[in-house]
C-alpha cells in the first residue's frame, strides 16, 4: 500500500519545554475584593525547524516576574509589577553565531483609577527603576478611568557582551554616595518607605543594596563560565538571575547598566487610557 504521506515536506516543526516556580500571598473577600502578590521564575527551551530554509533554531528563555494583581467586584482589576526576560538563540550548526538580549519591563493596568493613584504609580516607577525623566509627564488632562502603561528597558547583545567581559571590583563607596544623595530628599524616603518605620525601612534598603552589589561580580562570573563552555542554556539561566538581581532597586539596576557601558538608562513608556490619548514617551 502506498504511504499517503510520501512526498509531503515538513514546512515547520517545533518542540518546547517549560518549567518554573511561583510563590504568592493574597488577602480579601471572595467575589468582592481579592489582592494577590505573585513572584515567579520560569525557564524554557525550544527547538524550531524551518523547512524552506532547512534551518534548525535553538532558543532559551528565562523570566523573573514580581507583580500585584486584584480581582473581584470592587477591585477594578489591577495588574502591576516588574519583570525581566532573557533570550538566547542560535542556529544548530558548527560555529553558528549566538544572539542574546534582555528586557526589563514595568507595567500598570487598571480598569478604573484616579489621577492621584496613577501619579503615585509613576512615582513608584521613577523610584524603582531610576528614570527621573518620568517626573516631567503631564497628566493635567487625565480625569481618571482605565489606564494601561508599560515601560521597556533593553539590554542588547552588545550590552551583554560587555557584561561578560567585565572583571573589575565595584566601588562600594560610590554606591553609598548615590544612596545618601538620593535619600537626602525626604520625599524619596516617603515614596520608598510609605507607612513603614523609616529607620528599619532604610536599614533594610541599604543592606539589600550592598548584598546585591556584592553579588554582581559572582553572577557575571557564572555567566562568563557558561559562555566559555558554550553552554547557552545555562548562560541564559544565569542572565535571568542577573536580571532578577538588577531589579532589587534603582541603584543595582543602574550599576548593571553602567557596567554594560550605559551611563544613562533610556526606555520607551507607552500610556493609554479611557480619558487619555495614547502616548509614547522616550525617557
Amino acid at each position: 500500500m502506498k504511504n499517503p504521506l510520501s512526498g509531503v515536506e515538513v514546512v515547520r516543526s517545533s518542540h518546547s519545554h517549560m518549567q518554573g516556580k511561583m510563590s504568592s500571598r493574597s488577602f480579601g473577600l471572595p467575589f468582592l475584593y481579592n489582592r494577590q502578590r505573585v513572584s515567579s521564575q520560569m525557564t524554557s527551551d525550544s527547538h524550531i525547524y524551518q523547512g524552506f530554509s532547512n534551518s534548525n533554531i535553538q532558543s532559551y528563555m528565562s523570566m523573573f516576574r514580581d507583580a500585584t494583581q486584584s480581582d473581584g467586584k470592587y477591585s477594578h482589576r489591577l495588574n502591576s509589577g516588574v519583570l525581566f526576560m532573557a533570550m538566547t538563540s542560535h542556529e544548530v550548526k558548527q560555529n553558528a553565531k549566538k544572539r542574546f538580549g534582555g528586557v526589563f519591563k514595568w507595567f500598570f493596568h487598571k480598569e478604573k483609577t484616579t489621577k492621584g493613584y496613577f501619579k503615585w504609580q509613576l512615582n513608584r516607577l521613577i523610584h524603582k527603576l531610576g528614570l527621573d525623566k518620568a517626573r516631567q509627564i503631564n497628566l493635567n488632562d487625565f480625569e481618571g478611568g482605565f489606564v494601561s502603561a508599560e515601560l521597556d528597558l533593553a539590554l542588547t547583545h552588545l550590552d551583554i557582551e560587555k557584561l561578560i567581559k567585565f572583571n573589575e571590583k565595584i566601588d562600594s563607596l560610590q554606591v553609598t554616595d548615590k544612596l545618601n544623595s538620593y535619600f537626602g530628599d525626604a520625599e524619596n524616603i516617603k515614596i520608598h518607605c510609605g507607612t513603614r518605620t523609616v529607620k528599619f525601612c532604610m536599614s533594610l534598603l541599604y543592606k539589600n543594596t550592598y548584598n546585591a552589589i556584592k553579588a554582581i561580580p559572582h553572577q557575571l562570573e557564572a555567566m562568563r563560565k557558561a559562555y566559555k563552555q558554550n553552554n547557552f542554556k545555562l548562560f541564559n539561566k544565569e542572565l535571568g538571575k542577573l536580571g532578577k538581581l538588577a531589579l532589587t532597586n534603582r541603584f543595582v539596576l543602574s550599576e548593571i547598566f553602567q557596567i554594560a557601558g550605559k551611563e544613562k538608562m533610556t526606555g520607551v513608556l507607552k500610556i493609554q487610557g479611557s480619558h487619555l490619548p495614547q502616548v509614547q514617551i522616550q525617557l
